[in-house]
């Protein structure tokens, strides 16, 4: 019973939860990696949201703490450490300086990233959204 009155609202929040992904542009992300990356996958993303709607493994960006600051070797560290395949980087990675650098000039990654998706519409949420083939780091 205690199943059955919880459920609709389940579906209801799952619905609506999907409906603004879609909204923000962010679906189209999600839908990319799952119809472009192999299921056991590890996705570097800002958010962990991206490991429910797209259904694989992720590691978060390094955020900075404090007096802690991220730069680009703190980020292929933790890509090789968890054998990332694929960075995201959009609106989120403007507080670290090297991955705002990236957005600006997606073109002039580090060796070892290869742009594989790029969205760039000023009307959207997030008006660019570069995803990079980073599997070259780890292997």
């Amino acid at each position: 019973i205690i199943f059955m009155s919880f459920f609709p609202h389940y579906l209801a929040i799952n619905t609506a939860m999907q409906n603004l992904a879609w909204k923000f542009n962010d679906g189209e992300i999600y839908y990319w990696i799952q119809t472009n990356t192999s299921p056991k996958s590890v996705i570097m993303t800002p958010s962990p949201l991206y490991a429910y709607y797209t259904g694989r493994e992720i590691a978060t960006i390094p955020r900075p703490i404090a007096t802690q600051n991220v730069d680009i070797d703190m980020i292929i560290y933790v890509i090789q450490r968890y054998n990332v395949d694929y960075i995201v980087i959009d609106r989120n990675a403007r507080s670290i300086a090297d991955l705002r650098t990236i957005l600006e000039n997606p073109t002039n990654a580090p060796y070892g990233f290869n742009l594989v998706y790029w969205d760039e519409d000023p009307a959207n949420f997030d008006p660019k959204v570069l995803i990079y083939d980073v599997r070259a780091l780890h292997s």
